[in-house]
């Protein structure tokens, strides 16, 4: 698959996470592009003005949130959730937003589910912040990497952004136990997140 030139060689010989699109809306509902039936949801919410991270739909899991205060003024502070569902019939085309600013989801195939995540914050309003560095994973996995809002992301080498800006992804699965992020960071005042989803293997 080609994302605005970059083509991402995760997806087919090697059978490992496949990612298939995604989408990103600053609106009260996220439409959802087009799956199938089994595949893996990723929903990131981001919030500001508050340190409490936008709570999960009905139906989803919690996969990780951060929120960070900044004191005042109070919409300085930053938060931000990151939750996930296997669509088991792919009948899902929206999901409902509650308390976000800004939400991107993330569609993905031949993922056995979440393995490690990592959240980091910037100390002040003023500073930037790198994306935490992931350790214990598994061969043929991909990272995720988040921050609250669009178009913020400055991402590591070897990833390509998605979700209007809000996210990015490794452009290749995972072949160690461990990658650093730490080539990459957020403008100031921003909360990021960092996820991996787990490969099926070969099927």
């Amino acid at each position: 698959m080609t994302i605005h030139g970059h083509r991402l060689r995760m997806a087919a010989t090697h059978r490992s996470v496949e990612y298939i699109d995604s989408a990103w809306t600053d609106q009260s509902t996220i439409t959802v592009p087009a799956h199938r039936a089994g595949d893996l949801l990723i929903l990131i919410q981001g919030r500001t003005g508050s340190v409490t991270p936008p709570s999960d739909p009905d139906g989803w899991s919690s996969v990780a949130s951060v929120g960070r205060s900044s004191g005042s003024p109070f919409f300085h502070n930053r938060s931000m959730s990151v939750s996930s569902v296997v669509d088991a019939d792919g009948s899902i085309s929206s999901v409902s937003l509650f308390s976000a600013f800004s939400s991107g989801v993330l569609i993905f195939r031949r993922s056995k589910g979440i393995g490690e995540t990592a959240t980091r914050s910037a100390a002040d309003y003023a500073n930037e912040v790198e994306f935490p560095e992931l350790s214990d994973l598994t061969a043929g996995s991909l990272i995720i990497g988040a921050c609250y809002h669009s178009d913020l992301v400055t991402p590591p080498e070897g990833t390509t952004i998605i979700a209007g800006g809000m996210a990015w992804i490794t452009d290749d699965e995972i072949d160690g136990s461990s990658w650093p992020l730490t080539s990459g960071s957020l403008a100031s005042n921003h909360v990021p997140l960092a996820v991996t989803l787990e490969t099926k293997g070969r099927s």
